[in-house]
């Protein structure tokens, strides 16, 4: 398997966001899956894996590829995207090498060892922690 051969579980993409990263327009990468179950969450259809699609990196890429004339960063959110870190790293060095765009990342922080292979492996000029906690201790 090849670098490109690597996949990801993906709820889907946007080419062309203006919310995503602040000031900034941006491709959009919806990852599936969630470590936590927050009862708020507002993807809890991405988090708990009912939207989903086994997507290989060159298709991501190809998708990238095409929209980056027109945007700044490419942002990965989820879902956790930490959970697949492994093919999350080989499609931001793609993503890079192949567009030269800014990375941009969305996570709950909960993964440190898969937050940190990331951040050694590939520059990634945006990183939003996203934190949760209950209103009350049930």
């Amino acid at each position: 398997m090849t670098n490109m051969d690597e996949a990801l579980w993906v709820g889907g993409w946007k080419d062309v966001s203006l919310v995503d990263v602040l000031e900034s327009v941006s491709f959009t990468l919806w990852t599936s899956f969630c470590n936590l179950r927050c009862p708020w969450c507002a993807n809890s259809r991405l988090a708990r894996g009912q939207e989903r699609r086994l997507v290989k990196v060159s298709e991501v890429l190809d998708e990238v590829e095409r929209a980056a004339p027109f945007v700044e960063y490419f942002h990965v959110t989820g879902g956790e995207p930490t959970l697949q870190y492994r093919a999350l790293t080989v499609l931001y060095k793609a993503v890079r090498e192949r567009t030269g765009l800014m990375l941009s990342l969305d996570t709950n922080a909960t993964i440190p060892r898969a937050l940190e292979h990331i951040l050694r492996n590939v520059r990634v000029e945006h990183v939003a922690v996203d934190l949760k906690a209950p209103l009350s201790d049930p």
